[in-house]
């Protein structure tokens, strides 16, 4: 059913503060929502970049009440599609749910309802769209939006990455094309730009809202050693009152937190990825009902988690992106009373990012074997989910990325669930020009890294450091709340150098210069404005900053 040509809403401001009373109690938008809300009224295709708890659940959960038709939302988490179910079924809200937690009554009783179009919100995870029986169903419906909750996803690249994410570009047809809303916590330009190309509508307007928060306050603990961070965030621990959540990078060091402060007696929770879905429920309903509790996790733990009295935000492990960690550090203070985001910075992790970084991204090799996995199995495999068996020797995440990548260039498609050869041979310009498309993936991740890095060991306020890395301009001379505007950093000796670990390999002297000209070949010419450690500033003709790893750029 196309959606394009059903009808919009013609509420006015005052409709839409009354209906923002009536139905949630509240008096006033916060900044961004209402702007947000009239675009989607309006069939505009659009972006809500908005910091945690700035409300961007209420732009289409108010919008699918003004609308004729049916919202469907595609989150990544059955934990945070439950949660959001509940708190607007108590606002009279007529939702259906499906993912894989359902049992097939409940998924026939749901698909029904969305037949009769008796709901107003549908929420599904990106795996459960792909399923032709989903389809089916959606595409016989009024759709006035299409979510997307956590859109940044579509743009990850790394371990965690949810290859589904890319599928839905491919089944907005089948849904009539309606208008997207993709909402985010975080995005830089560079990311922003990737979610609308990813999704197929580069022309999607964006909404930021400034990432800006006043009562976080943000601090970095250098340490050298193992047994010096633990220390280190047990003193933290003892001064902080109410929840706090823990992050660490691995599972290992995940239940080695755990269980040191198990022992301790501290009231701790764990949440990872290769525990059982109901192990997960279990410790998150735990962490969400208790208050002064302490939650042990990877970065499986925290997307849409709406706990108002997190005090507190702790990185044990570094994370891999200045983006990841005020995503996750966001998620203290959601009552907008003080709470401290803390990292405790260990250089030596770096060699766990560089160990997800190296296992991530697609070689030659691999686009040659699935290539001949297609060519060689055309008879024998059925599904697409049936290629990573037959392809023994690739990951599975690397199977769907390379399926991806093969579809992108129009060497493959998919029809009912079923792959389709459309070019009968893969030659080697092919294959190279393929990998050095996601081989750039790798690259800016790489930077992503360094930034981060540079991040802990800045001298300059923490906020200003996040804000600018956002694109934005900061408003203050300091925040005045961070260790670096509290208690700035004293001048390092020569001769008391080699306290600071490691720190002359990340800030070795660069071979380039401030206002040097260079070239990047995707790019062009610019002039060098900043250098910090491998990453290296360059203002283009066009006025645009980007970011780079010295490697990459050439003198002239």
């Amino acid at each position: 059913m196309s959606q394009r040509s059903g009808k919009r809403s013609n509420l006015t401001k005052t409709g839409l503060k009354r209906l923002l009373r009536n139905r949630f109690g509240l008096n006033e938008f916060r900044p961004g929502q209402e702007e947000v809300i009239q675009n989607v009224l309006r069939g505009i295709d659009t972006l809500a970049v908005m910091p945690t708890g700035a409300g961007k659940s209420l732009c289409y959960q108010l919008s699918s009440l003004a609308l004729p038709g049916m919202t469907v939302v595609i989150s990544p988490l059955i934990a945070l599609m439950d949660d959001q179910a509940k708190k607007l079924e108590s606002h009279g809200v007529d939702i259906a749910v499906l993912n894989s937690t359902k049992n097939r009554l409940d998924e026939m009783q749901a698909l029904n309802e969305i037949a009769e179009e008796k709901n107003e919100i549908i929420f599904l995870t990106p795996e459960r769209l792909q399923t032709p029986e989903v389809l089916k169903h959606l595409s016989n419906i009024l759709i006035d939006i299409l979510v997307i909750d956590e859109a940044h996803c579509i743009s990850q690249w790394g371990h965690d990455f949810r290859p589904a994410f890319l599928e839905i570009p491919y089944v907005l047809k089948s849904l009539g094309n309606p208008p997207i809303l993709a909402l985010t916590a975080t995005a830089t330009e560079e990311v922003a730009q990737d979610i609308c190309t990813q999704l197929g509508r580069p022309q999607m307007k964006v909404i930021n809202a400034s990432v800006y928060r006043p009562n976080l306050h943000f601090s970095v603990k250098q340490v050298s050693k193992e047994s010096e961070k633990m220390e280190e965030l047990e003193r933290i621990l003892q001064n902080v009152k109410g929840s706090i959540i823990i992050y660490t990078a691995t599972v290992k060091a995940a239940e080695a937190v755990y269980g040191h402060l198990q022992q301790a007696n501290y009231p701790v929770q764990i949440y990872h990825g290769r525990m059982r879905s109901e192990q997960r429920r279990q410790a998150q309903e735990q962490f969400m009902t208790l208050s002064n509790n302490i939650m042990v996790a990877t970065n499986a733990f925290g997307l849409g988690i709406d706990k108002p009295d997190v005090r507190a935000v702790i990185h044990y492990q570094m994370p891999s992106s200045v983006e990841a960690y005020y995503q996750e550090a966001g998620r203290a203070g959601r009552d907008d009373q003080i709470a401290k985001c803390i990292l405790l910075f260990n250089h030596n992790d770096r060699r766990i990012q560089n160990f997800f970084l190296a296992g991530q991204y697609i070689t030659p090799s691999d686009i040659q074997q699935l290539w001949q996995t297609l060519v060689e199995s055309a008879t024998s495999i059925k599904t697409v989910s049936e290629l990573a068996k037959y392809a023994k020797k690739l990951p599975s995440l690397i199977v769907r990325v390379v399926f991806k990548a093969l579809r992108d260039e129009g060497f493959v498609k998919v029809e009912r669930g079923k792959y389709v050869l459309l070019q009968k041979k893969l030659n080697d310009d092919d294959v190279v020009r393929i990998a050095e498309n996601y081989n750039q993936r790798y690259e800016n991740d790489r930077i992503k890294l360094e930034q981060l890095i540079s991040y802990a060991f800045n001298a300059r306020c923490r906020w200003l450091n996040i804000v600018e890395y956002f694109g934005e301009t900061f408003n203050l001379a300091n925040c005045g709340t961070c260790d670096n505007c509290m208690n700035p950093p004293i001048a390092v000796k020569e001769s008391d150098a080699v306290t600071i670990p490691k720190l002359q390999s990340s800030l070795k002297k660069s071979k380039f210069e401030l206002g040097q000209k260079v070239k990047v070949r995707k790019y062009g010419e610019g002039s060098i404005t900043a250098i910090a450690g491998e990453i290296v500033t360059i203002t283009f003709s066009d006025g645009v900053n980007r970011s780079f790893l010295s490697s990459s750029i050439k003198s002239y």
